[in-house]
């Protein structure tokens, strides 16, 4: 009988220790779930957390999709909620783990059609828009398409708050990309704000595209770092620190940037190549010599 209880307890205590840690994985675009775990190609955001997950052990993914609004919810009000293409902001800083940069996307840019609005010389300068508002000021009856709780970097996003709320139709919407560019190609709204690798992939779903146009920013460094962040907590921390260890692992291969440069026009991909590894490299070698040093 003892002999017995012993082996029972070595096979609890074993199931215990090869336990998998729990992690709920949101996103907002409902075509993630089916590329997500996989080796096939989608868009910058899944081929390179497919490149970190797929190193990943003693985790199980369960995958499910929300809006924006909730994701920020439920990574405050769960021990083991992440989310990935996520924008470190300060305040997002303060209540989420983040891993090192995962995604290195060509900023967004403001999408519109030619043909309804109005684009003075006078907001223009080096053929980037100097001033939103200024932009919105000479289109008074137009609306910019926005989801809720969404990030496009502190330059963008502080234009965004200053502008009147009568130029932005706001979405809390579970699949933004439905919702957004539905809205956007069927002309009910007249300006949306993007990733240019994200509307490449939207552009292949769509017709009636033919007066569309686009401009950048001219407070734009030419991209914009997103990372995978977690529930402020024992679990998230422990997921993060697997992930920047598959990072450090995949910034000395050239497998991220070849996710990346599939999703980027051909002219431009020498200047985004040389942007990337200037950023990367970086990181990867002070994160080696840390690793070292321990």
């Amino acid at each position: 009988m003892k002999q017995f209880c012993t082996w029972v307890f070595f096979i609890l205590a074993s199931s215990v220790a090869f336990a998998e840690e729990q992690i709920v994985w949101l996103t907002d675009n409902k075509d993630d779930i089916s590329f997500l775990k996989t080796n096939n190609f989608h868009s910058i955001g899944t081929d390179t957390v497919n490149l970190v997950l797929n190193q990943l052990k003693g985790f199980e993914l369960t995958l499910k999709v929300a809006s924006v609004s909730r994701m920020d919810e439920q990574l405050k009000s769960t021990t083991n909620t992440c989310v990935s293409n996520r924008i470190k902001t300060p305040s997002r800083a303060e209540l989420n783990e983040f891993s090192l940069p995962v995604n290195m996307h060509p900023s967004p840019k403001l999408y519109f059609y030619a043909d309804a609005v109005r684009l003075p010389e006078s907001v223009i300068e080096n053929g980037a828009l100097t001033s939103l508002s200024r932009l919105m000021e000479y289109n008074p009856d137009k609306k910019i398409a926005l989801v809720e709780n969404v990030s496009y970097g502190e330059e963008i996003d502080r234009q965004l708050q200053s502008l009147d709320d009568k130029y932005l139709t706001f979405l809390n919407v579970d699949n933004r990309f439905d919702a957004t560019f539905k809205l956007f190609f069927q002309r009910l709204v007249d300006f949306t704000i993007d990733y240019p690798s994200e509307m490449k992939v939207q552009l292949a779903k769509h017709s009636n595209t033919e007066k569309l146009s686009s401009i950048g920013f001219s407070t734009s460094k030419g991209y914009v770092l997103s990372h995978i962040a977690c529930s402020k907590s024992a679990t998230g921390a422990a997921f993060i620190a697997a992930v920047n260890n598959a990072l450090i692992n995949l910034y000395s291969t050239e497998h991220l940037l070849a996710a990346h440069l599939r999703y980027i026009d051909k002219s431009s991909t020498l200047s985004f190549t040389k942007d990337f590894k200037q950023v990367f490299k970086p990181i990867e070698i002070s994160n080696t010599v840390i690793t070292a040093n321990k």
